[in-house]
């Protein structure tokens, strides 16, 4: 079904897939860090997209506690999606969070033609007992390559040992990366048959009958068994093995067998040729229909799952032990009296941890035919519309504000055209919050907004005149000075302006001293610079800009030293450190003068 307009669901485009965001302001400063979030891919070149409500309340899956890293079931027909809309294997299908991080998936089944596929979604966090937690599928980019990755969704990280989505032909693949095919043996040329997720494997029963090889290992259940599957059995076959790990008959197996020609389910484990106590699910398998059966081993209880309920938990009297096992089978037992299955199974798995009991319903839940844990919230169509700020005039060293509207539109930025224009660290956005720079007379910045719907680009262009209101300190200082150089020497700036900069939204004169090529003992002052007595003689030439976040205003003053004339000795360099920096208070405030031999010294003097 086509989702007109379904694009609205995602708050931002991006015209780049990854996305690394900058975002960090300072209240009225001009100091930005950058913070990089990483982790979030919005698919702005994808043209569709739609939400997956998942629902583990009473009405869905009525799952009490949280699952973590679960491989969800999306079922995809003609009734939620339009196969015309993707790529004809699924190629360009992703899946995101609610918040926007990128969900592994692996696509099981993709057939356009016959509108049905299955796909595994890892998602990351499901709350128990909530109903519409969301998740997000994008689909609609002719040049996407497949991200289809199995061993992401079902990795041996998440205990997972082995998960084989049957039918086909040839082996059976083990989506655990490193994990054992199944390797079908005496099938049938027909095996493969429509199952409960997409296809399964039809076995025939009899002697010699059809099973699968599972390959050697599986030594790894000491921490915590689980195993599951979907099984549609015909009753006729006696004691028949959905699962026989071993080494023989009696030797170091673990078995989920139909126990005898009972409805039973058994659980056995034989720790070397020990075997620990049978194990009944009473009633756990039933005829001619689809079933769910589980068996989790935590430490040494056993429990028994059908169709997502508990039917039994039991303490083993063996342990599950770690010795590597050379007959592994699916519908095969390891002793030679008993029957081959008979039926249908499907999806198959084996992990090294015990799942929970949470895990377990909600994986019958989702995977049953009939599911009510997700959904597709169809949209309303999009109204498109597009806008920007209208031209404006502000005074330097304020905050600009400028927003756009570009509802339905498949990306959108701002850029700059013209004027003193800060840089745009986050430009792919709606709004902007700007501080507006210093200027040196009445000036003009240029903003361009633009937004993309389909082949079609829109533009608005704002103006932002600045009004220069900001006076910059105007100051003079003698341009000749005479020092006998053996008393102290102060020399200060005369501001004509002080009482205009004080009252102006910079109140802060930075104080910036040069003495170029020379060592001087010196002290500095409020607003003033002494120079100390000299042991040898030299004129000096001291340079002083100030400024107050504008343009710096500089000025020099020669300084001829009278007397006997002797050569200064410049002493070692002594580097400039905070405490040279000192900030002077006019309204009467004094702080310590710092002392250095210093050849610049430069400070703030806050008004």
């Amino acid at each position: 079904m086509d989702y007109p307009g379904a694009h609205i669901l995602l708050d931002m485009k991006k015209p780049s897939v990854t996305r690394k965001r900058t975002i960090t302001r300072i209240l009225g400063l001009s100091l930005l860090l950058l913070c990089n979030l990483g982790w979030a891919e919005e698919y702005p070149a994808w043209s569709r997209h739609a939400e997956i409500l998942v629902n583990t309340s009473a009405t869905g899956a009525n799952v009490s506690g949280q699952v973590t890293g679960f491989p969800l079931l999306v079922r995809l027909n003609a009734s939620v999606f339009a196969f015309s809309e993707a790529q004809g294997k699924g190629a360009d299908i992703r899946f995101t969070s609610a918040a926007g991080k990128v969900l592994p998936f692996e696509i099981e089944r993709w057939d356009s033609a016959g509108a049905a596929a299955e796909i595994w979604v890892k998602a990351d966090t499901l709350k128990g007992n909530t109903a519409g937690q969301v998740l997000k599928m994008h689909w609609g980019n002719a040049a996407a390559a497949s991200a289809s990755n199995g061993s992401a969704v079902f990795s041996d990280a998440s205990g997972f040992v082995a998960v084989w989505h049957l039918g086909g032909t040839g082996s059976r693949a083990n989506s655990v990366a490193g994990g054992n095919a199944a390797v079908p043996v005496n099938y049938r040329p027909d095996a493969s048959q429509p199952g409960i997720i997409g296809m399964a494997d039809s076995m025939a029963g009899g002697s010699p009958g059809g099973y699968l090889d599972i390959g050697d290992g599986y030594g790894m259940f000491t921490s915590g068994f689980t195993y599951s599957v979907w099984v549609n059995p015909v009753m006729t076959a006696n004691s028949v093995h959905f699962l026989d790990l071993g080494n023989g008959g009696g030797v170091d197996n673990i078995a989920v067998a139909r126990y005898q020609a009972t409805q039973n389910i058994g659980f056995l484990n034989v720790d070397g040729t020990a075997s620990s106590n049978l194990i009944f699910g009473e009633a756990g398998v039933a005829p001619g229909q689809w079933q769910n059966i589980a068996v989790t081993v935590s430490g040494n209880l056993a429990s028994i799952y059908r169709n997502g309920a508990l039917i039994n938990s039991e303490i083993l009297t063996q342990p599950i032990n770690g010795t590597p096992r050379t007959s592994n089978y699916l519908g095969r037992s390891n002793w030679s009296s008993q029957d081959y299955f008979k039926g249908e199974m499907d999806e198959p798995r084996l992990a090294k941890i015990a799942q929970s009991p949470n895990w377990i319903k909600l994986g019958y839940e989702n995977q049953r035919p009939d599911q009510q844990v997700i959904s597709f919230r169809k949209q309303a169509a999009c109204a498109s519309s597009f806008s920007a700020s209208a031209d404006s005039t502000v005074t330097e060293g304020g905050i600009l504000e400028l927003s756009g509207v570009a509802e339905c539109a498949d990306s959108y930025v701002w850029t700059t055209l013209e004027g003193p224009t800060p840089r745009i660290l986050d430009p792919e956005v709606k709004s902007l919050r700007i501080l507006v720079p210093r200027v040196t007379r009445d000036t003009v910045m240029k903003y361009l907004f633009s937004a993309t719907f389909g082949d079609t680009v829109r533009t608005r262009q704002v103006n932002v005149y600045i009004k220069e209101s900001i006076p910059d300190p105007l100051f003079t200082l003698p341009a000749y000075l005479e020092w006998d150089g053996k008393s102290n020497l102060v020399i200060q700036p005369s501001i004509a302006n002080l009482n205009a900069v004080i009252a102006s939204a910079s109140p802060s004169i930075q104080y910036t001293w040069n003495l170029p090529g020379q060592a001087v003992d010196t002290s500095m002052l409020d607003g003033a610079l002494m120079l100390k007595p000299q042991p040898k003689e030299s004129d000096v030439k001291i340079n002083l800009c100030l400024d107050n976040g504008g343009s710096a205003n500089c000025h020099q003053v020669q300084v001829v030293v009278l007397g006997p004339t002797v050569s200064l000795v410049r002493p070692a360099a002594r580097s400039t450190t905070a405490a040279l920096r000192p900030r002077f208070d006019l309204t009467g405030r004094k702080q310590p003068a710092s002392q250095a031999r210093i050849s610049k010294i430069r400070f703030v003097e806050r008004l």
